[in-house]
């Protein structure tokens, strides 16, 4: 009796040597972990299942359409919408097209084709509207003409949409009910330099009107300074009278017209008037200077007629 107890201990002993006997289960000890550590020895993508506490094989398939998933096998052709699958870069081509100008909705967000490619271009939900058929509907948002502050920034509403008009920090002021207040204001018609750049006061703000840099000049005073000529200049170029204005020659008058001749930058000969004398050419003023017709004021400006 002794003897076969012995054997089949010895049995036992020998079966689980080879791996056919065990008691803890049908897990291999190899595949069991608790964190993606304890899975790292298996490969780069493996990774630990907290529901089953075994390690699996994650692919890498995003933004591949084929090749080596990473876990032996290959990935899928994930392209679509009539794309090809390119086998050297593993990435997707081609698909639809736009014709520029074009528009569609993606969700509530209006879309613009540009360049073949769709770009967002207004968030129809920012004035409580929703997108449909390529443009932003419902409300309305607003009435036209109506202004209002998002921030700093003044809107005006245009066909029942808020746009931006202007950004009021821009002039060192705050939005108010609509409008810029405070900060930085001037008089209209007031100029003043910021850098090169010549900017001129409408509607109580500052605004740019030229960058005198443009010209190869510099801005002083409110005003483009150097470059080709001195303001009030005056010259011929043929039997034409220039003047300089802002650095830049600009023409003034054809003494030809009067059947005169260009000299030291004013019209001689002719003698087609005296020296003092007006006239009328339409509603426009006009006195004799150096034997010449000049432009002196246009009545229309001033709802005038010239008599």
């Amino acid at each position: 009796m002794m003897r076969k107890c012995l054997c089949l201990c010895w049995a036992l002993a020998l079966l689980a040597s080879l791996g056919l006997a065990s008691c803890s289960g049908d897990s291999s000890p190899e595949y069991e972990c608790t964190t993606n550590a304890d899975c790292s020895e298996h490969g780069a993508n493996w990774v630990c299942d907290q529901t089953t506490h075994t390690c699996k094989c994650q692919t890498d398939c995003l933004g591949k359409c084929c090749g080596d998933d990473g876990c032996g096998g290959t990935c899928p052709n994930s392209c679509s919408g009539g794309q090809t699958c390119n086998t050297t870069t593993c990435t997707c081509e081609g698909g639809p097209t736009c014709t520029d100008g074009e528009t569609r909705c993606d969700g509530n967000t209006v879309q613009t084709c540009n360049n073949n490619t769709w770009t967002d271009t207004q968030d129809c939900t920012a004035n409580g509207q929703t997108c449909q058929n390529g443009q932003c509907v419902g409300g309305p948002a607003c009435t036209d003409g109506e202004t209002r502050c998002q921030g700093t920034v003044v809107q005006t509403c245009v066909g029942g949409a808020w746009s931006n008009t202007i950004d009021c920090a821009l002039n060192d002021q705050t939005c108010d009910d609509g409008q810029c207040v405070g900060g930085t204001t001037c008089t209209d018609g007031q100029t003043r330099c910021v850098g090169t750049v010549v900017q001129t006061c409408t509607n109580g703000s500052w605004v740019g009107t030229i960058d005198c840099a443009a010209n190869g000049q510099t801005c002083d005073n409110g005003q483009c300074t150097g470059g080709q000529c001195t303001p009030g200049e005056m010259r011929c170029d043929g039997d034409v009278v220039q003047t300089c204005a802002a650095g830049q020659w600009t023409n003034v008058i054809d003494c030809a017209l009067n059947n005169q001749t260009c000299q030291n930058g004013q019209c001689v000969g002719g003698g087609v008037c005296n020296d003092g004398e007006t006239r009328c050419n339409g509603d426009v003023v006009q006195v004799c200077v150096n034997d010449a017709w000049v432009n002196q004021i246009d009545c229309a400006a001033n709802d005038q007629t010239c008599q």
